[in-house]
This record gives structure tokens, sequence and C-alpha cells, in this order.
């Protein structure tokens, strides 16, 4: 047990030095999913996409009840889809890169809303558009104070995306999701819990890591009541999957009207 232990150690140290863009770390019985790409503040890329969903598969495999999602980066949470960059190069290569990263993040996005594990998307830090969005499934979402929201579409032109849409309206209502567009403005953490974007806020990681770890020891019918009753959002999953289809070939008509 302690050599299978300290190898996984090794092997974590290994990926944080050969700068691996996610994570994945077996604790306490949580298979937790770090964003870890600190160099871009964790920018979705078509390799970002590929390897989200391979961890993502790759968690579901192992015995642990519950996925984590987190980041290393002390600044960012995930800074999204790289818009700047995509309206800066030829436009049929844009359009070709932003299909590919869009449909495979969907494709995750789906796989989320399926799985039978209790998931748990941890934040702290600052998270832009598709950033947050694409972790909009998971069944406990927890922030902190420090957290900065940005759904930043009206900038760029662009309606809501990567499930955004579908979800926010449901979590904090049609007049705030609208609003948020309309502000085009940074929500702090505490203010997107109060809208119900987030079930916890803490003032503090720590704070918000210790209820991680006390949602962890809850007995297994108590994890399952709340997936159970999470589910029932997606009661229609071929709808869901028709709603993603939808709005991601919204999405990239108008990207290319507004390139």
């Amino acid at each position: 047990m302690e050599e299978s232990f300290h190898l996984f150690c090794l092997a974590i140290r290994f990926s944080e030095m050969r700068g691996d863009k996610l994570l994945l770390e077996n604790k306490n019985g949580i298979s937790k999913i770090i964003l870890n790409d600190r160099v871009t503040g964790n920018i979705f890329s078509e390799e970002f996409a590929d390897e989200l969903l391979e961890k993502f598969r790759e968690a579901q495999q192992l015995e642990n009840g519950i996925i984590e999602f987190s980041s290393s980066d002390r600044i960012y949470f995930s800074r999204g889809p790289d818009l700047e960059y995509l309206q800066s190069i030829p436009k049929e290569l844009a359009i070709e890169q932003l299909k590919k990263i869009s449909q495979k993040l969907n494709q995750f996005i789906f796989e989320l809303s399926l799985t039978d594990k209790l998931t748990i998307l941890s934040v702290n830090g600052a998270a832009f558009g598709g950033g947050i969005n694409i972790f909009l499934p998971c069944d406990i979402r927890l922030t902190t104070k420090k957290t900065k929201i940005y759904e930043n579409f009206r900038t760029f032109g662009l309606p809501l995306d990567l499930s955004a849409s579908i979800l926010l309206p449901k979590y904090i209502g049609p007049t705030n999701t609208q609003k948020l567009l309309l502000d085009n403005e940074l929500l702090f953490g505490d203010k997107a819990y109060k809208i119900g974007m987030f079930h916890e806020c803490f003032p503090t990681k720590k704070e918000l890591e210790n209820r991680v770890e006390e949602i962890s020891g809850w007995d297994t019918k108590e994890k399952e009541s709340i997936k159970i009753s999470n589910k029932l959002i997606y009661k229609d999953r071929r709808e869901f999957l028709e709603q993603l289809k939808n709005e991601n070939d919204v999405l990239l008509q108008q990207f290319m009207k507004s390139w």
C-alpha cells in the first residue's frame, strides 16, 4: 500500500514538472481533477479539451464515489476559450478550431451530466465564460469570496455557450442570466452565490477544502440522495443533448458574423 501511494505521488510530481494541463489525484475517496495549465491560466484549447475528457473518463473508472474539479492556479480557475486569439487568425482556421474545441467540450458536458459519481466544482479564482460554464452540471458547486466570474460574451458579440443558456436560467433565473450579459461586469463569489450560481461560498480556500472533505465523509445514501435529485434536472437526456448542439450551432454562426 505504501509503495503504491509513493509511486502515485511520484507520478503527480512528474506531471507537474512535465507541465500537464490537467492532473488527476486520488485522495480520501475523491478523484480530484485539477486544471493545471498555469502558463495560460487554463485557457481552453483542443489539447486541453482532449485531456479533460481523458481525465474525466479515467476518474469514472476509479472506485471513488466523488469527482472534484478545481484549479492549481492562484489567480485563474479558467480563462475559457481564447477568443482574442481566434479572432486574430484567418477566419476559416478560427472557425474550424472553435468548432473542434466546442464539440469536444460539449461532449464532456454531456458525459458530466450522465455520470453516476457525485460531482463537485470548487472555484477559487477568476473564471471567464466557458471556463465556468462547462462545469455547471456539477451536483455541488462551491466557491470562495475571492472568485471572480465574468460572462464576457457581450464583449465579443457572442451568445451564452457550453451549457450556460440551458443551465444558468435554471439556477439563477432568466432575468439574472440576462443581467449577467447586460452588466458585462465581474461577479464576485459571494454575489454569484447569492443569486444561485453556487450552493455555498467560503471566506477562504481552506474552508472550501474542509467542506469538500466533510462531503466526502457523507454516507453513501446521502451522496445518492443529492445525485439522484440532481439527475431529475436532466430527465430528458436527448433533449439536453439537442439543446447543447443547438447552442453550439448558434455560437458558430454568431462567431462567423462577429469575426
